[in-house]
């Protein structure tokens, strides 16, 4: 898709919930308003799409009484972190901010889908999800059922015309992004740590989507982390499934999908529980490979579709300081932890692979190449680093304008390795 497309893309989803809520804000006791207002979502679901409200599980509780609540982690103190571009090193810092506790939900008689986070009360025509609801104005969120929210209304990518899967229980582990290895780690599966906290009974399987059985490393956290060996149902993105006794446990980290405007303090939406990062990376590095690999190397995305630059001059620009290329999908997942856990120095364009510093060991440094060149503190990397107690920089090139981080850029060798010295 080109930048043309995407622009246009998110303006038509910009008009349609921009109506839909004006529509919905001016519906009470207006008969005009109320006529546009059915009207227009009978075209909407023509078109597979419906509308509904949107509650957190705090006010579906009050309002309905029909959930049961338990508690699993109070009191959570997280971390956030600044980034620190090598154009101008500073201190590294983790941020403590709070972040909301952690509780488990059973629900009666709702609805799931694959690749998404949403919980839907069809009887109520009620949307439940802690992260959409009264959310901070600089975010916006969709997922693969989720099209867009506005002041805890939102549009949903379905019409419910489909016929449903039915399953009796289940402990929902699926969400958005399914198929983005940064996001399954943490926001998904990390949460199969707190079965350990919680009474749920061995008998009531693991809701989780199908990307998990199709990629090999996605597989591999599973069955690192489902050390009771539950069974799993695997779930189609964006299918319905019908649920009779739903086990819903919240999020550990606070990360947020999308930040519409950035600023200094944009870090606040990126917070990460210690605790359970940490945690995680002990369970899994326990299945770590024995296998070799260089202690300095270099993340090549020769292979990427998005944020690609001129990697091969970067790879031999980097040899005479004893920096070898790796290419992290090639291992197998027990082989990426042995590469990352063993290394001294990385370099790498941003991207997905940067999720196992997870498994990074303490004093490792770490240079990210990014391709936007404003100093956007977006630390969804950096915080991990600090967790595990290295030491990570950004590299920015001078010619990139560029606002979006999956841009692609060219870097000036010179310039890189000039900065790079610093920390060399």
């Amino acid at each position: 898709m080109n930048k043309i497309q995407i622009i246009v893309k998110t303006q038509v989803a910009n008009f349609l919930i921009a109506s839909v809520y004006y529509l919905y804000s001016k519906n009470k006791g207006n008969l005009v308003f109320s006529f546009l207002r059915k009207v227009y979502y009978s075209l909407l679901k023509k078109f597979g799409m419906s509308v509904m409200p949107i509650l957190d599980f705090d006010a579906y509780h009050t309002n309905y009484n029909c959930v049961e609540v338990i508690p699993i982690k109070s009191k959570r103190i997280g971390l956030s972190g600044n980034c620190v571009f090598l154009d101008n090193i500073e201190e590294q810092k983790t941020i403590p901010m709070p972040l909301p506790d952690i509780r488990m939900h059973k629900l009666s008689d709702v609805t799931i889908f694959g690749n998404s986070d949403i919980v839907v009360d069809l009887q109520k025509k009620i949307v439940i999800n802690n992260e959409c609801y009264n959310h901070d104005k600089d975010l916006f969120y969709v997922d693969g059922m989720l099209y867009r929210d506005k002041n805890n209304l939102c549009i949903l990518r379905t019409n419910f015309k489909q016929s449903p899967e039915k399953i009796d229980d289940g402990i929902m582990i699926n969400g958005k992004f399914s198929y983005n290895y940064y996001h399954q780690i943490y926001e998904n599966l990390i949460r199969l740590l707190l079965f350990e906290e919680v009474n749920i009974p061995l008998a009531v399987p693991i809701l989780i989507d199908e990307k998990v059985k199709q990629i090999s490393s996605f597989q591999s956290i599973l069955v690192c982390l489902n050390t009771s060996k539950r069974n799993v149902i695997y779930l189609k993105s964006n299918k319905q499934y019908d649920i009779k006794n739903l086990y819903y446990l919240e999020h550990i980290n606070k990360l947020s999908p999308h930040v519409a405007n950035w600023d200094d303090t944009s870090y606040r939406h990126f917070i990460y529980d210690p605790y359970y990062v940490n945690k995680m990376s002990d369970v899994c590095l326990r299945d770590k490979s024995t296998a070799l690999f260089p202690k300095r190397f270099y993340i090549s995305r020769k292979n990427a579709v998005h944020r690609k630059f001129n990697d091969d001059d970067i790879a031999k620009a980097l040899v005479p300081y004893g920096f070898q290329v790796v290419y992290p999908e090639e291992h197998s997942f027990a082989e990426q932890m042995a590469l990352f856990s063993g290394a001294e120095f990385i370099i790498g364009g941003t991207g997905a692979a940067f999720a196992n510093l997870l498994f990074c060991n303490k004093g490792a440094k770490v240079v990210i190449i990014n391709p936007i060149a404003n100093h956007i503190q977006l630390p969804v990397f950096s915080i991990i680093a600090y967790i595990r107690k290295c030491q990570l920089y950004y590299y920015e090139p001078q010619a990139s304008l560029s606002e979006s981080v999956h841009a692609d850029c060219r870097i000036d060798t010179k310039d890189f390795l000039l900065k790079l010295k610093e920390i060399l």
